[in-house]
């Protein structure tokens, strides 16, 4: 992988690892956590529990017994680091893993938020060009939280790019559409928020009952199309 950004590699407890790649919303550095983290997930290192990917960072979680069992007589914590700076150097000159993105997503829009008028106010675009604008573009997952299922998708055209509300709303309906910066993002569920409303999609974004429970994974991408009141609801009774 071409300008890969060399990371700064800290521990952050006694059973866990923080990967840090700067401090800047980029794709290239999305990029290239992504492949990391592919590569450390491949179920080789059974000593890795968990690895959860951040805009620019990977958090590592390990289990101190099993690495216990491969240190010999080196302190497991050093044996921690220099096994994942040996991985990270690995995982940037190998070829085998995935050296692109995840899945692509089709998800349909509703475009009629309460803050389109705002946001057309603000910005002198009609709401036209502002869905035209919103869905002209292939948006990252670079990574999921605030609420589960919830990515952070981006990064948004700066002629669109607005700031949340300075004031969240006390509910933010499920499947409601959202800018904040120049992130977009889609509420999984009712919750309390303060982005800026454009649209709403039928589609659910989080399921528990399922064995993926959240239908966008960092790595994956997204690319929203307009669609009528009326098909919203056809498509939400399916």
């Amino acid at each position: 992988m071409e300008n890969q950004t060399t990371p700064e590699i800290k521990l952050l407890s006694g059973r866990s690892v923080l990967i840090t790649y700067g401090n800047e919303i980029d794709l290239q550095v999305s990029m290239q956590i992504y492949h990391v983290a592919q590569f450390l997930g491949r179920g080789q290192e059974n000593w890795i529990t968990e690895i959860v990917p951040a805009y620019c960072s990977l958090s590592v979680f390990f289990d101190l017994s099993q690495v216990m069992q491969w240190c010999g007589e080196s302190h497991p914590l050093e044996w921690v680091m220099s096994r994942l700076e040996k991985l990270i150097r690995d995982a940037g000159s190998s070829q085998t893993v995935l050296g692109g993105r995840g899945q692509l997503h089709a998800i349909p829009v509703c475009y009629d938020g309460e803050d389109l008028q705002e946001i057309s106010r603000l910005k002198n675009l009609d709401v036209q060009a502002i869905v035209e604008i919103h869905t002209s573009r292939v948006y990252a997952v670079f990574m999921i939280g605030f609420l589960p299922g919830f990515a952070y998708l981006g990064t948004v055209d700066e002629r669109i790019a607005v700031p949340r509300h300075t004031k969240p709303r006390t509910k933010v309906s499920a499947g409601s559409v959202g800018i904040a910066g120049v992130q977009t993002g889609v509420y999984p569920m009712d919750s309390p928020g303060g982005w800026q409303i454009i649209g709403r999609t039928p589609v659910a974004m989080f399921n528990p009952a399922a064995s993926t429970p959240s239908l966008l994974r960092h790595g994956d991408s997204v690319r929203f199309y307009p669609i009528s009141s009326d098909q919203f609801e056809e498509l939400r009774g399916h």
